[in-house]
């Protein structure tokens, strides 16, 4: 059994999202305490001048998050500063080919039953290893991106089942394919992208809906055919749907153009999507 098999048999609302935040804060401390990150000395058995060079690429760490989560440049953090990574990296790969002939010449100097010992015995636990310093970098990055970008099971699955309560009210397998879409938008919470999304999914929705030469006839629109006449000619079939149509494309124009960030929230323009789908669903054939 796991390490959370109690948990889970005690408690049947212990879940995935609990586990995650417990082992989140549980690593980050663990990882601080051991490498001497929480306080202003080093640890008992660390070398002091290895200690500063990595409390150097843990604050590097720190700062390559910020920048990569925002990509706007930070004073002091130039380009020379932000390719130590890839040479950290580079490092790395070369230190572990080295470790790998190193394997294959001690398993040709140890007697059989203890050449188990050899994998472990070459792991990266060095300060000074190559592999070390960037596996430093490599997991404070991770603990900075958790921080940033916190992951939350509990609310991928509660959208992720706002999304198939949507095929069960629209089973139409046409009205299913254009909500696919814009799924991973909504369930990851990318409002940005679900409004641009949603709106590209509107427009081709309703131009394989509606002939251009249907909607010049009926609203009399010039040569270019564009979303906002397809709308209006929605609107003589459905007010309600035109409506949510256009409030999709504003959605997705500000999205793009003007105000970036400020997008409606992702479970209303879900609800509004949805809406024009249903209304040309129940208007299959165009008069």
């Amino acid at each position: 059994m796991g390490d959370y098999d109690v948990r889970i048999g005690d408690d049947s609302g212990f879940s995935l999202d609990d586990a995650l935040d417990a082992a989140v804060v549980e690593y980050t401390s663990e990882f601080e305490k051991w490498w001497g990150f929480d306080t202003n000395r080093p640890p008992e058995g660390l070398e002091r001048d290895d200690w500063i060079e990595l409390q150097k690429i843990n604050g590097l760490a720190k700062q390559v998050a910020e920048v990569a989560s925002t990509l706007l440049q930070r004073k002091g953090l130039g380009k020379q500063r932000l390719a130590l990574p890839a040479i950290l990296a580079s490092e790395s790969r070369e230190e572990q080919e080295r470790m790998r002939e190193f394997e294959k010449q001690l398993e040709n100097m140890v007697a059989p039953e203890e050449k188990w010992r050899i994998p472990h015995l070459l792991l990266p636990f060095s300060p000074s290893d190559p592999r070390t310093r960037f596996n430093i970098f490599k997991n404070t990055l991770q603990i900075e991106a958790a921080r940033i970008f916190p992951y939350s099971p509990v609310k991928l699955a509660q959208r992720l089942q706002t999304l198939t309560d949507y095929l069960v009210h629209y089973p139409n397998e046409r009205t299913a394919a254009y909500l696919s879409r814009v799924a991973r938008c909504y369930a990851l919470d990318m409002p940005t992208e679900m409004a641009v999304m949603a709106r590209a999914v509107i427009d081709t929705a309703l131009q394989d809906f509606v002939d251009d030469d249907v909607v010049r006839r009926k609203i009399g629109a010039d040569r270019h055919v564009g979303l906002q006449r397809r709308i209006e000619y929605l609107a003589l079939l459905d007010a309600t749907a035109a409506e949510a149509a256009d409030f999709v494309r504003r959605a997705g124009d500000e999205a793009v153009h003007t105000a970036p960030g400020l997008e409606p929230e992702a479970d209303r323009l879900l609800a509004a999507l949805a809406r024009v789908l249903q209304a040309i669903e129940r208007n299959e054939t165009p008069n």
